[in-house]
């Protein structure tokens, strides 16, 4: 089961009493240097809370594809968050293995691996003289599905994430969901007091959750898997969005190219899902 709200809480209030002194400190910097510097910065951070926080995350997407494919994206897409938002230009965390596990609980953390706890997508355990997955809880179960894959709870992240906080600042009141394709990439942003975490499972093409955070999916979550989209789209052809003689599709310079022939992905069956699951659906690949 998740965490009580209380301990979380009381353990913050221990670690922020055993740093008082150096609160002390910072405060009385502060006071000294703050005033006019804090002055200018709040005309341009709005003072409402925002009501609704959405953390995006595409996975692979290098920070130079945003200007190679620039003339590519709509102006409500991509554009509008640099035009209308904030653009880090050399934002990066000093880690060296880039696996999926670490990137996103380090995006959910704020910290290397180092601290919390996620160094790989999977580590040996010498206990028990096997390989455990980054998320895998062997007191939880899947939910949602007859299948048997479905251990998976946050208790591996050693520090809190940036729900968690949002939590402990709301004092519960703040509502926290992660939806992924994938258990991982959904469990570890969640965070250890998430309202839940819902995933798909491809082996019975339904959205599921683990045992940590309920016990059977809500009504809205069984209304959507009744409605059978898998089903809907994998009789669709799949094919690249732009043309394959387009100059974004194949670079002469790089030799790489993003929409090659065997990258299309044709109508199947309904009953070979989890066949066409395993197959990633790119629109790139070296030449």
């Amino acid at each position: 089961r998740k965490p009580n709200l209380n301990s979380v809480i009381l353990l913050e209030t221990t670690l922020f009493m055993k740093s008082r002194f150096f609160a002390a400190s910072m405060l009385a910097a502060l006071v000294l240097t703050g005033p006019a510097l804090m002055a200018q910065k709040r005309k341009n951070i709005p003072s409402d809370k925002p009501q609704l926080i959405i953390g995006i995350v595409v996975e692979s997407m290098r920070y130079d594809y945003i200007h190679r494919y620039w003339d590519n994206f709509s102006e409500g897409g991509f554009r509008r968050l640099i035009g209308e938002g904030a653009l880090c230009r050399n934002a990066n965390y000093n880690y060296m293995l880039t696996q999926t596990s670490p990137g996103y609980a380090t995006i959910a953390t704020g910290c290397e691996p180092i601290v919390h706890g996620i160094v790989s997508d999977e580590w040996y355990v010498q206990l028990q003289e096997k390989n455990i997955g980054s998320a895998f809880d062997e007191k939880e179960k899947l939910v949602g599905a007859d299948t048997e894959k479905g251990n998976y709870s946050p208790r591996n992240i050693l520090t809190t994430t940036f729900t968690d906080e949002l939590k402990l600042f709301s004092n519960g009141r703040s509502k926290v969901y992660a939806v992924s394709m994938n258990p991982t990439t959904a469990v570890l942003p969640a965070g250890h007091i998430a309202d839940a975490a819902y995933w798909f499972d491809d082996a019975s093409g339904l959205w599921v959750t683990s045992s940590y955070y309920a016990d059977s999916l809500p009504a809205w979550v069984n209304e959507f898997n009744a409605k059978k989209f898998p089903d809907m789209y994998i009789e669709k052809d799949w094919l690249p969005l732009l043309p394959r003689s387009s100059p974004t599709c194949i670079s002469k310079k790089t030799g790489c190219r993003c929409c090659h022939p065997k990258n299309t992905v044709p109508a199947r069956n309904a009953d070979s899902r989890k066949t066409q699951a395993s197959r990633a659906t790119t629109c790139w690949a070296r030449k």
